[in-house]
């Protein structure tokens, strides 16, 4: 997979890809939206329910070692570079292309049209 360092395009990869998998994933309550916190992430809020199904601690945890190896994608593929390139991480904290949680928390919350609730760390 291409690199990607712009966040708008990231997001966008990540909101077309959920459009796919989850049509309707924007109608969610995202009290308590936390980019930072693998439950209550994008992908923690979205798949919450199936993480419970399953037993996975969070829908991070869910769509990276259930969702994606189901669907074909090798453990390359799923890796935390995956949820980056798709505007769900930062690469362990920034990438050194100045996406930290913060930066990466307020697009989100400017793409899902949510108030920013959270001074998240940089």
């Amino acid at each position: 997979m291409t690199e990607v360092t712009d966040i708008d395009t990231r997001i966008a990869r990540g909101c077309t890809w959920l459009d796919t998998i989850r049509p309707g994933w924007r109608n969610r309550d995202w009290t308590g939206f936390d980019i930072a916190n693998v439950q209550g992430c994008v992908l923690g809020i979205v798949f919450t329910d199936d993480a419970e199904e399953s037993d996975c601690y969070s829908g991070f945890d869910y769509v990276l070692n259930e969702l994606l190896p189901a669907a074909g994608f090798d453990e390359e593929d799923r890796s935390m570079s995956w949820s980056a390139q798709h505007g769900f991480d930062t690469h362990f904290g920034g990438t050194g292309d100045g996406v930290t949680h913060a930066v990466l928390q307020a697009a989100w919350c400017r793409e899902l049209g949510i108030e920013n609730e959270y001074e998240v760390a940089a």
